[in-house]
């Protein structure tokens, strides 16, 4: 009886300590590709959200979103293939892992959604 004591007092505090903690991920933030350029270093190794204008495939494996003036590669992944051709032209969001090298922005993506 003594250690049924013991064990349901710990189970009960430790529901107390837990109770009320998010175990949510963060938010991820939502950038602008002007945003971006402007400040790369700032956002290297983050995950983003950026939205835009799905515009073209590169021969390299990846494709280009357009924001008002401002353009971006996005690489993709086994997880997160190709767009298809029939997207072009359509807005999308993507979700991805910025990385900067020698000041040139890039993003890896992880989620692609047309809106």
């Amino acid at each position: 009886m003594k250690y049924f004591t013991i064990t349901l007092i710990t189970m009960l505090l430790v529901a107390g300590f837990t109770q009320g903690q998010s175990h949510a991920a963060p938010a991820v933030k939502t950038v602008t590709i002007a945003e971006l350029l402007k400040a790369p270093k700032t956002y290297d190794g983050q995950e983003v959200v950026v939205r835009g204008v799905f515009t073209s495939f590169c021969p390299d494996g990846d494709f280009v979103l357009k924001d008002g003036f401002d353009s971006l590669e996005f690489y993709i992944t086994e997880q997160v293939p190709m767009p298809p051709k029939s997207k072009l032209g359509s807005k999308i969001r993507i979700r991805g892992m910025v990385k900067v090298r020698r000041n040139e922005v890039s993003i890896t993506a992880k989620e692609v959604t047309f809106e």
